[in-house]
């Protein structure tokens, strides 16, 4: 049991960054196991599993760190490498304002693709799975453009049957293009995308579904605050 007055630096999802964080319950479970016996005696492998339930010292946000080592598992200097997990899985890039819409009491989200594939590519974004990250920006903006327009049988049709129907405009295209382009690159060409250009990719993104989901919405519920000219 942990002294709930230890602190100790981790990953926080809601400050989204590393943070002090008190330690209200830690478990440490080594372990070992024989491999061989013979005349030089037995050899064996080994490693520990630590879980920590962890709350953050400034949002109060509750995560869990689970840190393991094995025996075989070694840097350069022969000592073992830690890995570490948090539960839910750690995020670094704050998610759009528009992404937390409520309407009363009811989140505009539900069940919707959107939050659910954003989610998984901060997740990979983090985890340096740069590839995945962009393999989903491009499964993201596929879906997107099928929802929106249904499959044209190609992603120039599909790109083209969004920029038709009003959902973008030209200079989108391009961006989207681009954008589609990274992650064809990262499938087909053997492509090893950078964080920076991941990065770019998920502005742009996340700037692509915004005027397709979001901001058509949000100027007719503007329009009608606004009062009528006097005649």
């Amino acid at each position: 049991m942990a002294d709930q007055d230890d602190v100790v630096k981790a990953h926080c999802n809601r400050c989204k960054g590393e943070t002090n964080h008190h330690v209200l319950f830690e478990l440490k479970e080594p372990w070992e196991e024989v491999i061989a016996e013979d005349e030089h005696g037995r050899h064996t492998i080994g490693g520990q599993e630590d879980f920590e339930v962890l709350k953050c010292c400034g949002c109060d946000n509750i995560t869990v760190r689970n840190r393991s080592w094995f025996s075989d598992d070694i840097d350069y200097n022969g000592r073992p490498v830690a890995r570490v997990r948090y539960y839910p899985p750690a995020t670094s890039r704050k998610p759009p304002e528009w992404l937390q819409a409520h309407e009363g009491d009811i989140f505009l989200w539900n069940d919707h693709f959107v939050p659910k594939l954003l989610h998984q590519i901060y997740v990979a974004l983090f985890s340096e799975c740069l590839a995945l990250a962009a393999m989903g920006i491009r499964a993201l903006l596929e879906r997107t453009m099928i929802d929106k327009c249904g499959d044209q049988g190609s992603f120039e049709a599909n790109l083209k049957a969004l920029r038709d129907q009003g959902f973008i405009g030209e200079k989108q295209v391009d961006a989207l293009r681009d954008t589609l382009e990274l992650g064809h690159a990262t499938i087909h060409r053997n492509f090893d995308p950078s964080s920076k250009e991941i990065l770019l990719a998920l502005d742009i993104t996340e700037a692509i579904l915004a005027a397709v989901y979001v901001h058509a919405d949000q100027a007719a519920a503007l329009k009608k605050r606004i009062p009528p000219r006097s005649k």
